[in-house]
């Protein structure tokens, strides 16, 4: 489809999408989020952005949770607050969102809204890159190219070990 159909065919799919939304579809609910929050063919608009996606996450929607977590984390549309945004990237990690579960490894890492566990941050991003994330794929790169490491230590449970050669600083706090 050229970009000048594409563009036609825009108001339209915006209107399914909204129509989608106001019936209940959490689907629906988290893209129009997106919509308002980017200003993609409708005014940007945090707070509207946040209605929509507190109106998905009460149907356990991954994604719609995580742009809480994030708007939480930033400030945007919503008061800064690390202890929710931790816990909204926690829980949709646990359901399975892999850019939740690269973000919340992200945080661990990092020592970002919780404490620094290295060990943790790993293991969500290996979660993620198992789901195929390209954003843990490449972190993962950069941990084993700098010396991380993690060996599997009885029963499944992970454990972190740190080679010779880097202190892990190019990922700074």
């Amino acid at each position: 489809m050229s970009e000048s159909n594409s563009r036609k065919h825009q108001p339209r799919s915006l209107a399914v999408i909204m129509e989608s939304a106001k019936k209940g579809d959490p689907n629906a609910q988290t893209h129009l989020g997106f919509h308002y929050f980017n200003g993609i063919d409708l005014p940007k608009d945090q707070n509207e952005a946040v209605f929509w996606w507190n109106k998905a996450a009460k149907s356990n929607h991954s994604g719609a949770i995580c742009y809480l977590a994030i708007a939480f984390r930033d400030g945007e549309g919503l008061p800064m607050d690390k202890t929710q945004s931790i816990a909204l990237l926690r829980k949709s990690a646990e359901l399975g969102f892999s850019p939740a579960q690269f973000l919340l490894g992200l945080a661990f890492f990092k020592g970002d809204g919780v404490q620094a566990d290295k060990e943790k941050g790993l293991e969500w991003w290996l979660k993620a890159a198992e789901k195929g994330n390209p954003s843990a794929l490449f972190y993962l790169g950069w941990a084993y190219k700098n010396h991380w490491r993690l060996y599997e230590r009885g029963k499944g449970r992970l454990q972190l070990t740190k080679g010779p050669g880097d202190d892990g600083s190019a990922i700074s706090n």
